[in-house]
C-alpha cells in the first residue's frame, strides 16, 4: 500500500522533477532530439500522468479523440489536449510510476508529430 508521501519521495529521488505545487510534478522526457513534458499529480486516491499533445485552438475535440490510437484517455488541460493515464495510489509500485512516465510521454510526442505540430510540448 503506497502513500502520497512515499510516491512523492520516489518521484523526487528518482527523477529530475520540479514540484510546481504540492503533489504536482513536471518532468521533461527527451529522446532522439525531441522532448515532452509530463505532469504527475499525486492525490488520494489517484496518481495521474498527463502529457499535452496539441493546443485546443489548433485541434478540435473530435480530432483529438479520433487521432488517439493509444490506450490512454484524452483530457483537456487548460488550453491543451493531453493524454492521461490514471493509477490507484493505494496499490502503485515503482514500475507503475516509471512505465507510465515514459509511455505517456512517448505517445503524446507521437501524436504531436502525427498532427504535424512543432515539438513545443
Amino acid at each position: 500500500m503506497a502513500t502520497i508521501n512515499e510516491v512523492v519521495k520516489y518521484i523526487s529521488s528518482n527523477f529530475d522533477a520540479q514540484e510546481d505545487s504540492p503533489g504536482l510534478f513536471r518532468l521533461l522526457w527527451e529522446k532522439a532530439g525531441r522532448s515532452q513534458v509530463v505532469y504527475v499529480s499525486v492525490n488520494d486516491p489517484f496518481v495521474v500522468f498527463a502529457s499535452a499533445f496539441a493546443p485546443t485552438n489548433k485541434v478540435t475535440a473530435s480530432k483529438a479523440l479520433d487521432i488517439n490510437d493509444e490506450v490512454f484517455g484524452v483530457k483537456q488541460m487548460g488550453d491543451y489536449w493531453a493524454l492521461v493515464h490514471v493509477a490507484l495510489l493505494d496499490t502503485i509500485d515503482p514500475l507503475e510510476i516509471d512505465a507510465p512516465l515514459v509511455l505517456v510521454a512517448r505517445a503524446a510526442d507521437q501524436l504531436e508529430s502525427k498532427i504535424s505540430l512543432a515539438d513545443d510540448l
